[in-house]
């Protein structure tokens, strides 16, 4: 916006609506944009200095200096190897059953022994590599300081806790120790039912504890109105255990390596027509 110091009010012929610009240094030569989600699937990046309202820009030489060595203790710290190697390239998906969700929500149900685990899909931001594992990558697929927690739920609240989270919208939850079965559509009636694996009916009067990212435990993703009722008792906050470290430990129990587990615990019932 351009103002009139004298009469505060906007001048037309110099404001310019228009969607926001990245600003950074350099840019792709043909997409013209520094956005990282726009150049990660680019053939070929070739950066060339940008420029800004027809002007280069000029980074400040006294915040480059102030910045340069936090810039470079980040760069040291992507490049950490974790300890651990992917057996596999295992891809991010969002709208579907992956053997990275998989794999995430078999590391939470063993770091939390419990009975279950459920990832949100939402909370996974990024491929998986094949090779050694750097925290810079890790970061990149959790990027979201999330801890784990326990829920202690009944059959029926494990069921709805599941239809609210299948229905919200949000992807298809990864899910260890379970078997749901989903309609291909989204929406509110999208979760149809829930097994053990094989097909094992659950126990009417059983507890189950179920292990979660702390993010749905606060009603994230819309289960709010599930985890909101539960008394203090039956939930159980592990601070320490934050999801990067839950992933990294499992590879390092598990021979230092990621392997993608086998998929077939989430069923799509196909629908009768196109999705509305």
């Amino acid at each position: 916006l351009f103002v009139d110091p004298a009469t505060h009010r906007v001048l037309p012929e110099r404001t310019r609506i228009q969607a926001a610009i990245p600003v950074c240094g350099a840019v792709d030569a043909t997409l013209k944009s520094c956005d990282p989600l726009k150049l990660r699937d680019a053939k070929d990046v070739r950066l060339v200095p940008a420029t800004f309202l027809g002007k280069p820009v000029a980074p400040d030489a006294r915040v480059e200096a102030l910045v340069a060595p936090a810039e470079a203790r980040v760069e040291e710290e992507q490049r950490r190897p974790v300890g651990v190697e992917t057996q596999a390239r295992m891809p991010q998906v969002y709208e579907g059953e992956s053997a990275l969700g998989n794999l995430i929500a078999d590391a939470m149900r063993e770091a939390a022994r419990s009975d279950a685990a459920v990832m949100n899909a939402g909370g996974i931001r990024a491929d998986l590599p094949q090779g050694p594992l750097t925290f810079g990558k890790l970061y990149e697929i959790l990027p979201f300081d999330n801890t784990l927690a326990v829920l202690e739920l009944s059959a029926d609240e494990l069921r709805r806790f599941l239809s609210l989270a299948y229905g919200g919208r949000k992807g298809v939850f990864a899910v260890s120790g379970l078997e749901v079965t989903l309609g291909a559509c989204p929406g509110p009636e999208r979760f149809q039912g829930v097994t053990l694996p094989g097909g094992k009916p659950l126990k009417a009067k059983a507890t189950y504890r179920v292990a979660v990212p702390d993010f749905l435990l606060r009603g994230g993703d819309g289960v709010g109105p599930l985890t909101s009722t539960l008394p203090r008792e039956r939930i159980n906050l592990l601070q320490a255990q934050d999801l990067r470290e839950v992933l990294t430990a499992y590879g390092r129990a598990h021979g230092n390596a990621l392997k993608p587990p086998a998929l077939g615990r989430v069923h799509l019932v196909k629908p009768a027509g196109p999705c509305a």
